[in-house]
């Protein structure tokens, strides 16, 4: 007897959707690509078909439980319509997998989110801020959380500390952190919606551009507004262009007169804060 492949037999006819339809069809049919005897074979055609079904729902409420937690803006609004409308969809695309290099969580929130995101381009959702809401979750999510970005931050800021003391000049070459997303939104997404329930949020006039800046070893994220120029300028800081070359490419500048000079001047506040090194 092998205890190992019951238990895997078990776990997949729990949380793969299609493999328990077809458990529930022929058990014999899915119990044979499994190792077992005739004794283990006997124990799992058995089993009682509603509280198979039972627990089947409640690991796939558990997971979503998990990746929801993600997301507390869009669980507000949207968590029970979601399982009573989407759990089960969710479940055959998503079937769990054994995760080794990351954490469940992480896996899951990747999965929730993509789910999320094919059921916003189908116009399945019906809320008019919800993707603005899930890039910023997720985008605070993700840079809190993933290991090789808190790396590569850590390698930036071994170089932002040896070069912070450098001056900007027009050959100089600014590189963004790792630890930094810009993104836009049309949804005046920093604020929260007056019923949490709702995400009813204002559409702004025009983009607000936002800025996420994490620091190596901190979970915490920072996050701000800035204008339109910076966010280009920020973008700008690729680690290939220097100085004069971004005003020439960004600002439309011949990089020798007064752009040059208040970018330089913008850089270098960049460089102050942490967000920009010279590489």
């Amino acid at each position: 007897m092998s205890l190992i492949e019951m238990q895997k037999a078990l776990c997949r006819v729990l949380t793969d959707h299609n493999t328990r339809l077809q458990y529930l069809d022929d058990p014999a049919s899915v119990l044979t690509i499994f190792d077992l005897d005739s004794r283990e074979k006997e124990c799992l055609m058995g089993l009682d078909r509603r509280r198979l079904q039972r627990y089947a729902d409640m690991l796939l409420l558990n997971r979503l439980d998990l990746a929801f937690k993600a997301l507390p803006r869009i669980r507000a609004c949207f968590w029970r319509r979601f399982i009573a409308e989407h759990a089960t969809e969710y479940g055959k695309a998503f079937p769990p997998v054994p995760v080794i290099d990351r954490s469940p969580m992480l896996k899951e929130v990747q999965h929730v989110t993509e789910f999320l995101r094919n059921l916003i381009r189908s116009n399945k959702v019906g809320i008019p801020a919800v993707e603005n809401v899930l890039r910023y979750e997720t985008t605070m999510f993700f840079l809190a959380t993933e290991s090789d970005t808190n790396k590569l931050t850590r390698e930036f800021e071994d170089n932002w500390n040896r070069s912070r003391g450098m001056p900007v000049l027009r050959e100089s070459v600014p590189v963004l952190t790792p630890g930094a997303r810009i993104e836009s939104f049309e949804f005046d997404v920093l604020r929260e919606a007056d019923d949490p329930a709702s995400l009813d949020l204002a559409r702004l006039d025009k983009p607000t551009f936002v800025v996420f800046h994490r620091r190596a070893n901190v979970r915490r994220v920072r996050v701000f507004r800035v204008n339109s120029s910076t966010a280009v300028l920020l973008r700008s800081c690729d680690g290939v262009a220097n100085v004069q070359t971004i005003c020439q490419q960004v600002f439309q500048d011949a990089g020798d007169g007064a752009v040059l000079r208040k970018t330089v001047q913008a850089i270098s506040g960049l460089q102050a804060s942490g967000l920009v090194a010279l590489a």
